[in-house]
């Protein structure tokens, strides 16, 4: 099954890189906001990565199970955005 993990990874990173597009799409807030949901991604694949490697995970296999942690944490990130930014529009229609 260790096969599957980069494939896992690149649909994570996939997912992350295009919500926040739609973020940034916003203009200058969205890409703020778009950059710090990525950087708490990055934080989270250093943090996971180095924690795998520490328990024995061979160093590739961490660094893809970091990306997976990454771009899921960050898609969840930007998908929390853009839903309580839809709310605060739907609200302003009202």
């Amino acid at each position: 099954m260790l096969f599957l993990l980069p494939i896992f990874a690149a649909v994570a990173e996939t997912a992350a890189t295009v919500t926040g597009a739609v973020i940034a799409s916003a203009g200058t807030i969205g890409t703020t906001i778009a950059a710090g949901t990525a950087a708490v991604g990055t934080t989270v694949a250093t943090t996971v990565g180095t924690a795998a490697t520490a328990v024995g995970v061979e160093a590739a296999t961490a660094t893809t199970v970091g990306a997976i942690a990454a771009g899921t944490t960050t898609t969840a990130l930007n998908v929390g955005v853009i839903e309580g930014g839809k709310e605060i529009l739907e609200d302003v229609v009202k």
